[in-house]
């Protein structure tokens, strides 16, 4: 009995050590160093654009947090930048096609999405890595992406249209939006194929013409034929609005 006994203890111990040397491994500078270094240099081979990971932590139970993400376009300008990233893995299909991530939370994020005065757009760097001489239409599920809950803190979205020169003063311009201080809570957010479709629970932020939304809500759908935002509640400092709002383009 005290063999068995013995015996079990041993295991234990080494189990723990095991552990320990794993955990100190990962996050020891000489890994970190290799480990975002090559995870960054794929996903640059992948997307042909410079992308850059400051600095990865993993804890028990799936859960990831990245530090100082960087995501290039085709220009060297900064598509996507995320100060902290955490996430739970919570599963993924065996053709890579679908993947569900829990309580993914953004800190310090910046949005930067422009149109170039060669009429590019530089969020189409996102499809980079497919294969423009794949002429085989595809026969599996569509790549779905799926956010049971996202956080964001302190965010900033910048849109500006360098091809559309108007001026608007002091007023809200379209062709160059900048908002900040972006707070969010969303539920079910899903990325399927080029299109997104999310439901907001909460979303204040602050736009650069004096702008100011204390409160919105809404299901959103966005896709490369429309902007549709339904159940929508919007809250500024002086007035209320809702129901729904849409935009749809051919563009």
């Amino acid at each position: 009995m005290r063999t068995l006994k013995y015996i079990a203890v041993t295991l234990l111990l080494l189990l723990m050590l095991l552990l320990g040397t794993t955990y100190a491994l990962f996050h020891s500078n000489s890994f970190q160093n290799w480990l975002t270094g090559k995870l960054g240099n794929y996903l640059s081979t992948q997307f042909k654009t410079k992308i850059s990971i400051g600095h990865i932590n993993y804890k028990p139970l799936q859960n990831f947090e990245l530090e100082q993400v960087f995501f290039g376009d085709n220009k060297n300008d900064t598509l996507f930048y995320v100060g902290k990233l955490n996430f739970e893995l919570a599963g993924f299909k065996l053709d890579s096609s679908q993947f569900r991530l829990s309580n993914v939370k953004l800190s310090d994020a910046y949005c930067n999405f422009k149109v170039y005065e060669d009429s590019t757009f530089n969020i189409d760097v996102l499809f980079n890595i497919l294969d423009p001489n794949d002429t085989i239409p595809s026969v599996g599920p569509p790549f779905t992406l799926h956010f049971d809950h996202v956080t964001l803190e302190n965010a900033r979205f910048r849109f500006v249209n360098k091809i559309d020169t108007s001026t608007w003063g002091k007023a809200f311009a379209p062709n160059n939006q900048y908002f900040y201080n972006v707070n969010a809570s969303a539920d079910d957010f899903y990325i399927i194929e080029d299109s997104l479709h999310f439901i907001i629970k909460h979303l204040d932020l602050k736009e650069h013409s004096g702008f100011k939304a204390n409160h919105i809500q809404t299901i959103a759908t966005i896709s490369p034929s429309c902007m549709l935002f339904d159940s929508l509640l919007l809250r500024t400092p002086y007035t209320t609005a809702g129901n729904f709002f849409g935009m749809r383009y051919k563009d």
